[in-house]
């Protein structure tokens, strides 16, 4: 992937947890809803790379389920805040 894609994967995966806050999803689930955000083939891998740098930003976490291995990515409460306080792409002028 070009560095560009790995950035807006992140963008958009942050972007999904953020919107669903405080409820964790499964990894299918995340790209699902990031599959409608980019317009470029990434894998699995690709988003759990982009997952775990998040994570280890202290954006995103994930609980594993008790009965099993699968894991449940949200966003934490800096996560959140990171989307809100996002500048929009065209912030309006004051002049």
């Amino acid at each position: 992937m070009l560095p560009e894609q790995k950035e807006f994967l992140r963008i958009a995966a942050l972007e999904v947890l953020a919107s669903c806050h405080p409820v964790p999803r499964p990894l299918h689930a995340v790209r699902r809803n990031v599959n409608h955000q980019v317009i470029f083939h990434f894998t699995d891998e690709d988003l759990v790379s982009a997952l775990e740098l998040l994570r280890g930003m202290g954006l995103v976490e994930y609980e594993t389920e008790r009965l099993g291995v699968t894991k449940w990515w949200v966003a934490t409460a800096a996560g959140v805040l990171h989307v809100e306080r996002k500048a929009p792409a065209n912030p309006p002028r004051h002049d």
